[in-house]
């Protein structure tokens, strides 16, 4: 639940998610519409600490208003949509037909990730490390799945590309998935990195970078229009991402342990009730 400002006008009363970013309003990112590249960012849950709690206090352009067409829970679940969206949509310009292989596809983003892919037409390779995910994923609209614990992913992607190669990576891990990702782009091709529990460093061959035309780009955050974007498409046409358990805020501290086991599929969320 979001305090709101008495100088939002007809704000008591309204349903209202939140926009986890606070920035300054002020920098060239934030009056170009572009806040997630504010320099000044803070992150509720991140360097804001507090999250996890029944009241919590947020400035005014951190309101984001909910259609009663979506509920609480349905919005919550749909926030990592709004960061795969960012990456595939208004970083890599991902067009429809085109093939896309999703890393770390069973979590959050990933999950959210596939669901962007199939809904815009494109051709989803989803990528994890467990055979339980994959047929979750591919009931998700996932073309073809990888389990790269069986498989090293670079021969999984040339047996699923041929020559042809990739249009775009989307990584949610970087480290040696991300290196195999960025080899099997096609000329021309793009991977968008939204994470790095992997490997905070890579090596690449910058000579292959540069004569293949290839682009390597960090997304990590949305910006709060992408975010009212989702929320209004949910109430459309856009699914829902898959959700692997709902707690009570009673339990955060066994939904912590449940996301450090890196068991789960989809998002956990918590329920203030």
């Amino acid at each position: 639940m979001a305090l709101i400002p008495k100088t939002l006008v007809n704000a008591l009363g309204m349903r209202v998610g939140t926009f986890t970013f606070r920035t300054c309003s002020d920098c060239p990112g934030c009056r170009a519409g572009r806040e997630n590249m504010c320099a000044k960012v803070i992150t509720l849950g991140g360097q804001h600490w507090g999250a996890y709690a029944e009241l919590i206090r947020v400035r005014e352009n951190q309101l984001v208003a909910l259609h009663d067409a979506l509920s609480y829970a349905d919005a919550m679940a749909s926030y990592k949509l709004a960061t795969a969206w960012e990456g595939l949509v208004e970083t890599a310009a991902l067009s429809k037909g085109e093939r896309v292989l999703v890393t770390g596809a069973g979590g959050g983003v990933g999950s959210a990730a596939v669901v962007v892919v199939h809904h815009l037409g494109a051709h989803v390779i989803a990528a994890t490390g467990s055979d339980d995910k994959n047929e979750k994923l591919r009931d998700l609209g996932a073309h073809e799945a990888i389990n790269y614990a069986t498989e090293p992913l670079a021969d999984a992607v040339a047996r699923l590309t041929g020559d042809d190669g990739l249009d775009a990576v989307f990584d949610v891990a970087s480290g040696p998935n991300l290196v195999a990702g960025v080899r099997a782009l096609r000329w021309g091709g793009r991977a968008v990195v939204v994470g790095a529990p992997g490997g905070e460093r890579i090596e690449v061959d910058m000579v292959d970078l540069f004569r293949r035309h290839v682009a390597i780009h960090g997304c990590g955050r949305y910006t709060r229009a992408i975010l009212e974007s989702v929320f209004r498409m949910r109430c459309d046409d856009l699914p829902k991402p898959p959700v692997h358990e709902t707690f009570p805020l009673a339990e955060a501290a066994a939904a912590q342990r449940v996301m450090e086991g890196r068991k789960f599929f989809g998002r956990l969320l918590l329920n203030i009730g």
